[in-house]
Formats: C-alpha cells, structure tokens, sequence
C-alpha cells in the first residue's frame, strides 16, 4: 500500500508519459535532484508515522560537513496539526 505522498508522486511522474523509458529517465532526474540536496528520509519500525531525517550542511556556509539527525512524528491528525520533529 502506498502512502498518500508516494501516490500523488507517481502520479505526477506517470501523467501523460508515452514509455517506459520516459519514467525511467524522470526517476531518475528525480533521483539525482534528491541525491544534490543531500537530504534523506526513512521510516522508523516500519512506520510511516515516525520517520528519520538527515541533512547535510550546505556548502560555502558555516553549517559545511555537519550532519543532522532529525526525529519526525506525524500525528495522527496530519494534515490538520503538523509534524514534530
């Protein structure tokens, strides 16, 4: 099953996309869009009301090689009261 976000990603990926190929090269814009930020995000125990971040400190700025560990709660609420981190 896939979350409300997942969705709306893939949809946005497969709108009007004649081929395989087409997905492919836009996963893999998307992929390489993600990777430049230098941000990630998992799931804690398999769920997808706690997750982890990390983001790396942009370069040229005083925050350059640090890493920050982010602990993310989504209330059951979401959207209507936002996420605590």
């Amino acid at each position: 099953m896939f979350c409300r976000a997942c969705y709306l990603f893939l949809t946005d990926i497969l709108h009007d996309i004649d081929s395989i190929d087409c997905v492919i090269d836009r996963l893999i814009n998307v992929a390489v869009q993600v990777a430049k930020c230098h941000i990630k995000l998992e799931l804690k125990n398999d769920s997808f009301t706690e997750l982890r971040g990390e983001i790396v400190g942009p370069p040229d700025t005083p925050y350059e090689g640090a890493t920050y560990i982010l602990d993310i709660k989504i209330p059951e609420t979401y959207p209507f009261n936002p996420p605590k981190v």
